[in-house]
């Protein structure tokens, strides 16, 4: 996946699927506001951030090989997750595969409240119906959590939802995320 950065650059936060089994499955996918933040802190630090560059890339630039993809990248980014987990008292998230994402994709987009032929048009379906079917399993799950799990599931919730169409100051999000807490 690439990003344009000029595209994150101006704030309107979208990628582009260029590659895929089917028509519909090129696309453009609107980012989050939450992840189109952190892009923007990812390119200012990133020595590939050119249009062409890949958004997680080798060292080198190049395009990560999956299986070295899983390890390097998603094993470390679910560690990190489950270091906030914990405090929550909500499970720890096991094995997770890339597409275990698209499908938390698909359930967050229904929980935030976004119309199924939107969250099936980001994911590169035909069928609403079977975005519902295959994707959109954890929001029916909401009303069985404990109140702790839920008041930090709502917190979740809210903060992909975080932030507006506006421009905003790369320098002032850094400051922000590294600031301590004490």
């Amino acid at each position: 996946m690439r990003v344009r950065p000029s595209v994150v650059e101006r704030g309107l936060g979208e990628t582009y699927v260029r590659g895929s089994k089917t028509e519909k499955g090129i696309r453009e996918v609107h980012l989050s506001h939450a992840l189109r933040e952190s892009l923007a802190v990812w390119r200012v630090d990133s020595m590939h951030a050119a249009a062409d560059d890949f958004v997680v890339c080798t060292s080198t630039g190049r395009r990560h090989n999956p299986s070295n993809l899983r390890r390097d990248v998603l094993t470390n980014t679910v560690a990190a997750a489950n270091e906030q987990l914990e405090p929550a008292g909500i499970a720890p998230i096991g094995a997770l595969t890339f597409h275990g994402l698209r499908r938390t994709y698909a359930s967050l987009r229904c929980i935030c409240g976004d119309d199924v032929r939107y969250t099936a048009d980001q994911l590169g379906h035909e069928d609403p119906r079977f975005t519902l079917r295959c994707y959109a399993q954890a929001s029916k799950r909401r009303d069985r959590m404990a109140r702790p799990q839920r008041e930090a599931f709502d917190a979740a919730i809210e903060w992909a939802q975080l932030g507006t169409n506006e421009l905003f100051d790369v320098e002032a999000l850094r400051e922000t995320a590294t600031k301590s807490p004490v």
